[in-house]
């Protein structure tokens, strides 16, 4: 099989994946990769860094929010580094929908869900005063609760689609049981989130909810790394010609 039949897109492929990885040669596929993998990582050292200033940066991390570094002086940090993540996750998306690991409209929808969601918080603060529900405020309690589902949701939708394909059923796998690992942490926060609607503040919170929402994290950023290791092998199953 020639190269350039190699990297004809497969099933009418759609055109915009290709702008988002640039062509599908597998050198500019790797490299979107592993710049996926390092703005992850970076990003995620910015906001494990605010934990490492003196009282955890001022923030309690058994009931304190991520979102509360946003509101302290050093809190461009935290921000930066929610971007960061998020132009890693685009990175990844692109090269996951180039070889079809991501693919069909609902995960398309909730992986853009968890990039516009990063970007949002990152953006717009919550409400310094929690007695009170601002515009904003709300605003960011609705794109918070929209980004923590987005990801497991993909994680569970490309892993049960994967789950017993040859080569990936080890990714699929993993990356189907780190979203319904999530699925315990989110409860607290629904309940939360419920009743923080319909009283029009932010001040119910469950138990130990600032740890929980670090579990969450972890197993996301985890999630996305489990994602660009599935990415750099679809690419090399592409280069050998061991399509999909």
């Amino acid at each position: 099989m020639s190269a350039s039949n190699r990297l004809t897109p497969i099933g009418g492929e759609p055109i915009w994946p290709r702008v988002l990885v640039l062509t599908g040669n597998p050198t500019l596929s790797r490299w979107a990769v592993r710049t996926g993998f390092a703005t992850v990582l970076l990003g995620s050292a910015m906001v494990v860094g605010l934990h490492l200033l003196p009282d955890f940066g001022g923030v309690d991390p058994l009931h304190g929010m991520l979102s509360d570094y946003a509101l302290r002086s050093d809190g461009w940090l935290f921000s930066l580094g929610l971007l960061v993540i998020s132009i890693g996750s685009l990175a990844l998306w692109g090269v996951l929908v180039r070889h079809r690991v991501l693919r069909g409209w609902l995960p398309m929808v909730f992986m853009a869900g968890w990039c516009v969601g990063l970007v949002c918080i990152a953006l717009i603060n919550k409400d310094a005063n929690e007695t009170n529900e601002s515009i904003h405020g709300g605003v960011h309690l609705w794109v918070t609760a929209a980004g923590c589902a987005s990801l497991p949701v993909v994680g569970v939708l490309i892993g049960l689609r994967h789950r017993n394909h040859g080569r990936w059923r080890g990714y699929a796998r993993t990356s189907l049981s780190l979203a319904l690992a999530n699925v315990p942490c989110l409860l607290p926060f629904l309940i939360a989130f419920i009743l923080n609607v319909a009283t029009h503040s932010e001040r119910y919170s469950g138990p130990a909810t600032g740890l929980i929402e670090r579990i969450m994290s972890v197993l996301d950023i985890v999630s996305l790394l489990v994602f660009g290791m599935w990415a750099m092998r679809a690419t090399d199953d592409r280069a050998h010609g061991r399509l999909v």
